[in-house]
Order: structure tokens, then C-alpha cells, then sequence
């Protein structure tokens, strides 16, 4: 029987995880897809690691989101998409106004065709450590297009052989992108091992204070080709996504535990008090006392 879950806003690593989870720990679901909605987002702790029992699927039409798949962690944002074969783990480190489906499917699905003939096998299933794929902007809108009818299917009339042939022809699509040869510069940023390298240090080491050159310095590279390489990959400085990682933990904080506002701040790695406030405005907007109000209230 197949199973189908209401579609839901998800605004959260943790609550992304858990729908994830849900759907994708029943094994004798053949197909599942959820739609992300990115009106709103709230930054929290990493989630923990789940082991599908489905092969899983992400893509991203807008936001970004920090995911790691079994030893990697990388980067998603708007276009990027991935296949997690069933088994790998993964988890999702970082969640910010993310747009765009995710889900599982069971290798049945996709086997056999009504004429009893194999369908073809697909490598986005066999590697150990899958990696992102980065679709140019003509091609993720025709992904979006068959995630959209897969989604529109599953909601109605749940005909497993329609999914399967909209199934089929993504990962057809999925895999042709993995190996086009205009592969190596579309998927420039995934490539770039630094980038991914750097990221994964700021939301690992953010509470230590640590400045650029000091992550230039651990990944043996200058800090100038540090800035450039972040900035072009990701269209950020180093200096922003520092900052990101601290104002989440400092979000974090602030609603979650009654921390004084001047301990938050040196557990974000800034021993300045009255820095931390006007960096915590600048990024959202209210100082961190309004902030933690807010939260109380809501």
C-alpha cells in the first residue's frame, strides 16, 4: 500500500528531520515527497543523523541549507539537488528560508517497467558518499517541473506508474547532469572542496572567536585566496558566514535558555558586550533583550 503524508510548512532543521524521518523509516512506502515552504525559517541546533531505509532525494528552488552526507558536508542553495542512497546518513546542519521538495522512493519503484523489462541503472544509486548536483537555471526549472507533478500525483491520484515514469525521468535528468560535460562548471562550488571545507569549520568552531585568518591558517591556505574563493562560490565574505553561524547560536540561546544576554555573547565568541548587541541588531534587526522577549511572548 502506498503511504501518503499531508503536505506541511517545514521552517526548521529539527522539524525537517523529523518529517524526513517519518517518511523515509517506512520502508514499505515505495514513494513520498514533501514540498518545503520558505515564507519563514528559524535557525537551530544541527539535527541528528538519519539512515533512511528509501533512497532519498533533495531540491532546493530557493534558500540554503547546510547538509551533510556521510563524511561530507556541503552547501545547498537554489538549483542544487541531491539523491541519498537508502542507508547513508545525513543530517541538516543549517536551514534558512528553504523552497523546494524532498522525499524517498524504494528501488521497486523504479525496477521494472509494465513490460517486465529492467530499467537502467542509475550511478546517483550506488555511490557510497553522493554528491550535490548543481543544475544550470534552464534545466532546474524543468526539475522543478517534474518535483511539482510528482508532488500534484502523490496528493491525488497516487497512480505508481505515473510516479514511476516521472521518477525514471528525473533521475535520468539527474544522472545526465552528473556527467555533462559542462558538469565540471556547473558544479564549480561542489568541486571547490575549500568552500564546503570552510563552512563546515564556522558552524563546527563559531563559539571560539576565531577570525578569517585564523581559518585560512587551519586550512592551510592564505587569507586572501580564502576571501576569494567564499565570495565567488557562495556569494558571500568569510566575515558573513561567521557571523551567520554566530547569530543562530545567539538566537538559539536567547530563546531556548535564560543566559544572560552578556553570557550569550561570550559563548558566541565575542567578549565585547555592547559589540554583540549592535552586530546581534544589525543581522536581526532588534537587540537581543527585545529578541528573547519576543520569543517568550510567541
Amino acid at each position: 500500500m502506498d503511504h501518503h503524508f499531508p503536505p506541511h510548512d517545514l521552517h526548521s532543521p529539527s522539524v525537517m528531520i523529523e518529517r524526513m524521518e517519518h517518511m523515509l523509516t517506512h520502508a514499505s512506502a515505495p514513494f513520498t515527497i514533501k514540498r518545503l515552504n520558505g515564507t519563514s525559517s528559524r535557525m537551530e541546533s544541527p539535527t541528528p543523523l538519519i539512515r533512511a531505509a528509501l533512497h532519498s532525494f533533495i531540491f532546493l528552488t530557493d534558500g540554503e541549507a547546510l547538509i551533510s552526507l556521510g563524511d561530507q558536508t556541503l552547501l545547498f542553495r537554489k538549483g542544487d539537488s541531491c539523491i541519498v542512497p537508502a542507508g547513508q546518513s545525513f543530517s541538516v546542519r543549517y536551514y534558512n528560508n528553504c523552497s523546494g521538495y524532498m522525499g524517498g522512493f524504494h528501488i521497486s519503484l523504479i525496477e521494472e517497467n509494465p513490460t517486465g523489462d529492467k530499467s537502467k541503472e542509475f550511478s546517483l544509486l550506488k555511490k557510497i558518499h553522493p554528491p550535490k548536483i548543481s543544475f544550470d537555471a534552464e534545466t532546474a526549472v524543468h526539475i522543478a517541473h517534474l518535483f511539482e507533478r510528482l508532488a500534484a500525483e502523490n496528493a491525488g491520484n497516487r497512480n505508481r506508474e505515473i510516479i514511476r515514469a516521472y521518477m525514471v525521468a528525473l533521475l535520468t535528468e539527474m544522472d545526465a547532469a552528473n556527467q555533462h560535460p559542462l558538469a565540471a562548471e556547473w558544479n564549480a562550488g561542489r568541486k571547490n572542496s575549500l568552500c564546503n571545507r570552510f563552512i563546515d569549520l564556522v558552524f563546527d568552531h563559531f563559539g571560539q572567536g576565531d577570525s578569517i585568518s585564523t581559518y585560512a591558517e587551519k586550512l592551510n591556505v592564505s587569507t586572501a585566496h580564502l576571501h576569494r574563493v567564499i565570495k565567488k562560490h557562495t556569494g558571500r565574505t568569510p566575515l558573513a558566514w561567521i557571523e551567520e553561524a554566530v547569530i543562530m547560536e545567539a538566537k538559539n540561546l536567547l530563546s531556548q535558555t535564560d543566559t544572560p544576554i552578556g553570557e550569550v555573547a561570550t559563548r558566541v565568541g565575542i567578549l565585547d558586550p555592547s559589540y554583540f548587541a549592535r552586530l546581534f541588531k544589525k543581522h536581526v534587526g532588534v537587540s537581543p533583550s527585545v529578541f528573547r522577549n519576543r520569543s517568550e511572548k510567541s
